[in-house]
C-alpha cells in the first residue's frame, strides 16, 4: 500500500514538473529566473532552448509513465524487468543532480549566494534526492 501511495505521489510530482517546462516552452516566464544556475555574478550560466525545454518536458512526462507503470494495476504496459531498470535509471539521475556538477548545482555546489543556488539548496536538490530515493524504492519493490 505504501508503494502504491509513493508511486502515485512521484507520478503526480513528474506530471506537475512536466507541466512547469510546458508552461515555460510555451512563453511563460513565473520562476524562470531562479530555475537557471547562475555564476556569481546573477547571469545566467546557460539559457535552455525552446526546443530543449520541451525536451525535458516529454522527458519528465515519460519518467511519469514509467514510474505509474510500477502500479500493479498496470503491470500489462511494460514488463516488470523493464520497469525495474527505467526506475533504477530515474533513481540514478536524480541521485547525480542532487549530487551536483561540484560548481552550480547539486548539494556539491561551490556557488552559492545566487538566487538559484538559494532556491536549488532549499528545493531543489531536496526533491531531486527524495525523487531519486523514491525511484529507488519502487524499483527494489516490484
Amino acid at each position: 500500500m505504501f508503494i502504491n501511495i509513493l508511486i502515485i505521489f512521484e507520478t503526480l510530482i513528474f506530471v506537475v514538473l512536466s507541466a512547469l517546462h510546458i508552461y515555460w516552452a510555451l512563453g511563460g516566464r513565473l520562476y524562470w529566473a531562479a530555475a537557471l544556475p547562475q555564476f556569481s555574478s546573477g547571469k545566467q550560466v546557460f539559457v535552455p532552448s525552446v526546443g530543449a525545454t520541451w525536451l525535458v518536458a516529454w522527458g519528465l512526462l515519460g519518467f511519469a509513465g514509467a514510474t505509474v507503470a510500477a502500479l500493479p494495476a498496470f503491470p500489462h504496459i511494460l514488463s516488470i524487468p523493464i520497469v525495474f531498470w527505467l526506475n533504477l535509471a530515474i533513481g540514478s539521475i536524480f541521485l547525480l543532480r542532487a549530487i551536483g556538477d561540484f560548481k552550480y548545482i547539486g548539494f556539491s555546489k561551490k556557488i552559492k549566494n545566487t538566487a538559484f543556488a538559494r532556491q536549488d539548496t532549499r528545493w531543489y536538490s531536496p526533491l531531486c534526492a527524495v525523487l531519486a530515493g523514491s525511484s529507488f524504492l519502487i524499483a527494489f519493490n516490484l
